[in-house]
């Protein structure tokens, strides 16, 4: 499920940093910012990740729903590190097109 965020495609800073007048010290500082929101979601992903691990066995949870919720954040962390992975290698491509991340000044 992918929210629609002002219909930037789910991206809270679709558009931000992506003018013509946007310098590549602006696009470099908008990939590091979001590098770091990854690397903070990620974080987060894992800790939520112990902590459902530790109810596994509490009645208060079904077992697959246990499971499922697991699964779904195993896939989220999955995800994030993809994305995490994207993003740097995005900024240290050689040869990208001038104004995208990768472009080297």
């Amino acid at each position: 499920m992918q929210e629609q965020v002002g219909g930037g495609g789910g991206d809270p800073l679709a558009g931000a940093g992506r003018g013509s007048d946007s310098t590549p010290g602006q696009l470099r500082a908008e990939a590091q910012s979001r590098a770091h929101a990854l690397d903070a979601l990620a974080d987060a992903v894992a800790e939520t990740h112990r902590r459902v691990a530790a109810c596994r066995d509490d009645p208060s949870w079904s077992g697959r729903a246990h499971d499922a919720f697991v699964r779904a954040l195993d896939d989220l962390a999955g995800r994030v590190a993809l994305a995490g992975t994207l993003l740097h290698d995005a900024q240290r491509t050689a040869g990208s097109a001038p104004g995208c991340s990768g472009a080297h000044a």
